[in-house]
């Protein structure tokens, strides 16, 4: 029993760590995400307020407002319906691509 115990608490404290950098880094990546789509709506307000209409698309946010963001991590979609309408922003983190 005393063996069992011996080599079963560092087992399991090293899953223990696994899994807590795991949630941390799925917690960092979601706050990411959140922060880019919050971020890019209120440059998006901002041109609005601005220009008068929306951007046409994300470049526009980039090149004159300064957006920034991972593109290597993440992916935005910014889709724009219209000059008065706010457009639909997600942002998605990107997976590992093979070779």
């Amino acid at each position: 029993m005393k063996n069992i115990l011996k080599y079963a608490f560092p087992i399991i404290l090293i899953i223990s760590l696994i899994y807590g950098v795991n949630m941390t880094q799925n917690y960092s990546h979601n706050q990411d995400i959140k922060r880019i789509e919050e971020t890019t709506k209120r440059l998006c307000l901002k041109y609005y307020s601005n220009e008068g209409r929306y951007p046409h698309d994300i470049e526009e946010l980039i090149n004159d407002y300064g957006l920034r963001y991972n593109q290597q991590q993440y992916h935005l979609i910014y889709h724009n319906e219209g000059d008065n309408i706010l457009p639909t922003i997600k942002v998605y983190r990107k997976g590992k691509q093979y070779e």
